[in-house]
């Protein structure tokens, strides 16, 4: 091989080791309890295998609890989706009551399933704002209340009215990090967790509790 190339290789590889991953912030209240039901990449027969849901969280409260509030995960103008009444149907091209998040950089946060929203759209929120409240609107499979939380990239591509019209329609989902973690697993040391990394019970069989800092 030319040696000028194989350093250009081995720089390419290096840096692609260095691509530090977005940041999303977690989406619930600290107090609330919260399982992780299916994480990213899940095996055949589950809902995240496809390019638009393959690095997405399906997070839940506990059914004997409230539903809890959704908070923003990152700064951006909404584009929201409220007309879901019945649970564990195609509406909202089976996300249900939805709320897409649109930051400046291109990226695109997703928060599906939802039972109430407090935004609409064309507003601007902020990180951490109350959006809306934990539900099964959507395809959610029975008795099966969560958010289902994903970000995309990059929206600016076919641009704010095209993800307004249609509903299912996202960018490819992309992995981030988040503030969230698990005791049980070690990794609550206060360093944003790559979301891959979650056990979640759809791949150990158990509920799986995450936290956040």
């Amino acid at each position: 091989m030319n040696y000028l190339l194989f350093i250009f290789l081995l720089v390419i590889s290096i840096s692609g080791f260095c691509i530090e991953l977005p940041f999303v912030k977690y989406p619930f209240p600290l107090s609330r309890e919260i399982l992780c039901d299916q994480g990213t990449q899940s095996s055949n027969g589950n809902s995240h295998t496809y390019s638009n849901t393959l690095y997405a969280l399906d997070l839940a409260t506990p059914s004997n609890t409230n539903p809890a509030e959704i908070l923003a995960g990152l700064d951006g103008h909404v584009i929201s989706f409220a007309n879901c009444i019945e649970h564990n149907s195609q509406c909202g091209a089976g996300f249900g009551n939805h709320i897409k998040i649109l930051n400046h950089d291109g990226t695109m946060a997703f928060y599906a399933h939802l039972e109430k929203i407090f935004v609409e759209t064309g507003q601007f929120v902020k990180s951490g704002q109350v959006i809306g409240t934990e539900g099964a609107t959507g395809w959610t499979g029975k008795n099966n209340r969560h958010l289902h939380i994903s970000l995309h990239s990059d929206w600016k591509i076919n641009g704010f009215e095209y993800y307004e019209k249609y509903l299912g329609s996202l960018p490819k989902s992309i992995p981030f990090k988040m503030n969230i973690c698990q005791n049980k697993y070690s990794n609550c040391d206060g360093h944003p967790t790559d979301i891959r990394q979650l056990k979640c019970k759809r791949v150990t069989g158990q509920n799986e509790r995450v936290s956040s800092f």
